[in-house]
């Protein structure tokens, strides 16, 4: 799944059939700008869970055993993002929830800039724990956005996150975030 900026045309189907993808779910913006794709491998099973302006949810049918799986691309006001956090609320089964969340869990995950919006990760917050999910080990570095300006005037913050439910980890399915 990704967040790709683009206007989608059909020359994506060429590389999506080269490397034996099929495009699953295409959430567009008004202005026909993709805001999230969801490509799976043409060898698994799927289906659509839900769609809805922050986020794109699947079901994966994998050697018999389901995994779902959520992209979130989350809107930048913090009172928007409530509803996001009500619709991926008491999770059941294996998740994963990956993606843009734009905010922080904490301080620590902010550099520069004034401190950050303590309602907002106060709410963030409160719905990892409330859903028990695991924060995984990205592989990226560690700031996910900048305001791309350099010395004092940087900003960098932690944005993107990868969550999995318990169950994942204890099924045995094997996630790579890299």
């Amino acid at each position: 799944m990704a967040k790709p900026i683009t206007v989608f045309s059909n020359t994506h189907s060429l590389v999506f059939d080269k490397y034996n993808l099929k495009l699953a779910v295409v959430l567009i913006c008004p202005n026909n700008v993709s805001r999230l794709w969801c490509l799976i491998s043409s060898d698994l099973l799927f289906n659509v869970l839900n769609i809805s302006r922050q986020f794109l949810s699947i079901c994966v049918s994998m050697h018999g055993k389901f995994l779902n799986i959520a992209k979130v691309y989350s809107a930048n006001d913090y009172t928007a993002r409530r509803s996001l956090w009500k619709n991926l609320s008491n999770l059941q089964d294996s998740w994963c929830i990956i993606g843009d969340f734009n905010t922080l869990l904490a301080s620590d995950e902010s550099k520069g800039g004034s401190i950050p919006n303590q309602v907002s990760c106060f709410l963030f917050n409160s719905w990892v724990n409330s859903n028990k999910l695991l924060d995984m080990p990205i592989t990226s570095p560690f700031f996910t956005w900048s305001n791309g300006k350099s010395g004092t005037h940087r900003i960098e913050h932690k944005l993107d996150h990868a969550f999995v439910t318990v169950i994942v980890l204890s099924s045995g399915i094997i996630i790579d975030f890299s």
